[in-house]
């Protein structure tokens, strides 16, 4: 399959003539199939997800589950999309569960637990047939696509259901516990569904806080900062642990339950998953994620290091993890004016050196540093023989006394790099130079 078919609006457009009759055959075998592939995804969602843990509410998921299923073998036959008529089984679902107080990560995770069980089967019955790998991939795309317009439907019913009494009462519970837990409080749980929410703050391995902030001149339209919340909460039901999050001061601020892998790794989750998130919301974010907190009392302390990590985020760089970024970082978001008097010092007398420029000889500190001292290295990373590199560093240390090859003056020199630079973009103007990877 070539790149371009994700672009094809016609899920069924690239199905190969010769594997017709296979497909066809696919299709009979998932038919027959529906029962097992029901009872194994219920069994999943109420292993997986704490608020769909009631016998009778299984029962009523196993139904749904085959329902949809229907369906999918319905539209698959007929090489189409479910219209909206055809959707009522996933409405009245949502619908009916957003007035019982379950959030929409909940809801959406169901539907994620179904399509990855029934892809996992397809995938399975696939190897029967002689082309099964074929036949799987040409079902890969409209099989994304149903779960896709499934999804789809559930976010819109679950908005328009929000304005709801009992969806408002929960809204009101959960924004109670964000405020209780950001005071350092144990949250006061009243009944099942503050309980699911405030596993977030009381698992064992503690929590991570992030904030999210709109990027820059984003607008941001009626329920996008639903669909942000939802869409960042997946990373944590991804992962059988718990969310919590609410609309906060023009962004969100959240909990994420931590996992025995710790924080590093929910933070890549998180950075790997952005593309998803930013497209799912439907506005590009900033989002900066706390070290772990331990518990309630250590809340507000998370929330001012969430706060921090999305000071440092850029548009090469939404989400920023403290506990994925450097020391050197955050020592330069604590710049004073006689720090940044200090390094303007330092490099005054770097545009006085004649061959090489300000811009130059600020990129080859850098880079040299990021070289481990190492001037072929460093030479590499900007493209000039090292030679290059030895004449700048020689006009540096002649201009401002500091020596890059000595480790002590080395450091200073990035550091009066690094703040000129971060003082430069805080006042709106471009720094001398291009931005070079600092050492870790």
């Amino acid at each position: 399959m070539s790149p371009a078919s994700n672009h094809v609006s016609d899920p069924y457009a690239l199905w190969p003539e010769h594997l017709t009759s296979q497909i066809e055959k696919m299709i009979d075998l998932i038919e027959t199939r529906i029962g097992p592939i029901a009872r194994e995804t219920t069994e999943a969602i109420g292993e997986e997800i704490p608020e769909y843990e009631s016998g009778l509410l299984l029962a009523e998921v196993e139904s749904i589950v085959r329902g949809n299923l229907g369906l999918l073998v319905k539209v698959l036959r007929e090489r189409r999309m479910p219209i909206p008529d055809e959707l009522t089984l996933v409405v009245d679902n949502v619908t009916k569960r957003a007035h019982q107080g379950h959030p929409v990560t909940a809801l959406i995770r169901a539907y994620r637990i179904g399509h990855r069980v029934s892809w996992n089967a397809v995938v399975e019955m696939s190897q029967t047939l002689p082309d099964g790998n074929e036949v799987a991939v040409a079902l890969a795309r409209p099989s994304m696509d149903f779960i896709d317009s499934l999804l789809t439907s559930v976010a819109e019913v679950y908005l328009r259901t929000a304005g709801g009494r009992k969806v408002a009462e929960h809204d009101a519970e959960l924004r109670e516990l964000v405020e209780s837990v950001l005071g350092g409080q144990e949250p006061l749980i009243r009944n099942e569904s503050m309980a699911s929410a405030a596993r977030a703050v009381t698992g064992t391995n503690g929590f991570l806080v992030f904030r999210s902030q709109p990027a820059p001149g984003s607008n941001i339209a009626n329920g996008a900062l639903r669909r942000a919340i939802a869409s960042i909460g997946q990373l944590g039901v991804a992962r059988g642990r718990s969310s919590l999050a609410i609309p906060f001061a023009g962004g969100i601020v959240g909990f994420l339950e931590l996992d025995e892998l710790g924080p590093t790794d929910i933070s890549h989750f998180l950075e790997r998953a952005y593309p998803s998130i930013e497209k799912e919301a439907g506005f590009p974010q900033r989002i900066g994620v706390s070290l772990p907190c331990a518990g309630p009392h250590e809340a507000a302390r998370g929330l001012s290091e969430a706060e921090e990590a999305v000071a440092l985020t850029t548009d090469e760089r939404p989400v920023v993890s403290l506990s994925s970024s450097s020391l050197f970082d955050h020592l330069l978001l604590r710049r004073d004016s006689i720090l940044v008097h200090m390094s303007l010092n330092v490099l005054e007398n770097l545009n006085e050196s004649g061959r090489s420029s300000e811009a130059e000889l600020r990129e080859t500190i850098l880079a040299f540093a990021a070289a481990g001292q190492n001037a072929r290295v460093a030479a590499d990373a900007l493209h000039c023989h090292p030679n290059t590199v030895l004449y700048r560093l020689k006009r540096v240390h002649e201009r401002t006394g500091l020596d890059p090859g000595d480790f002590t003056d080395l450091i200073d020199l990035v550091t009066a790099v690094r703040l000129a630079q971060a003082n430069a973009n805080q006042d709106g103007s471009v720094p001398s130079g291009h931005e070079t990877n600092h050492p870790k």
